[in-house]
């Protein structure tokens, strides 16, 4: 049991998924966010309307995207393209994928698997390399 919740931790640390999440109380707010296209959202608006969306374009005052799969609360369809205006955002999650830290991550996964597997007394397997 012990082992499976350590390959779980691994794992997670391995996804080089990076989320941040701001309650912006003006535009200088959400663009210290660096949100860039590609990045995947989830919104809630002052008039509490919940979106998912990938940033499609970063415009001076609005973010423009495409919906994603509905989460819990929200009601728009997947595939339609949004824009939400900075000046009507109440909560911003941003959710982008850092090849920074999935490399970071990566060696971190390398490094724990050879030292269980050092503890354990085995020796362990790794890819060859290039």
């Amino acid at each position: 049991m012990r082992r499976t919740g350590v390959l779980v931790l691994l794992v997670l640390a391995a996804s080089g998924c990076v989320t941040k999440s701001q309650v912006p109380l003006d535009d200088a707010d959400v663009r210290e966010l660096k949100v860039r296209v590609g990045d995947e959202l989830r919104v809630v608006t002052v008039q509490r309307d919940r979106i998912s969306l990938e940033v499609t374009e970063v415009r001076q005052d609005l973010l423009v995207g495409l919906t994603l799969k509905p989460h819990a609360k929200e009601t728009r369809a997947a595939g339609l393209v949004v824009e939400v205006p900075y000046a009507d955002l109440a909560m911003v999650e941003v959710t982008r994928f850092d090849s920074v830290a999935a490399a970071a991550a990566g060696a971190y996964v390398l490094l724990s698997v050879t030292a269980f597997a050092a503890v354990l007394g085995a020796v362990p397997v790794l890819p060859p390399g290039p």
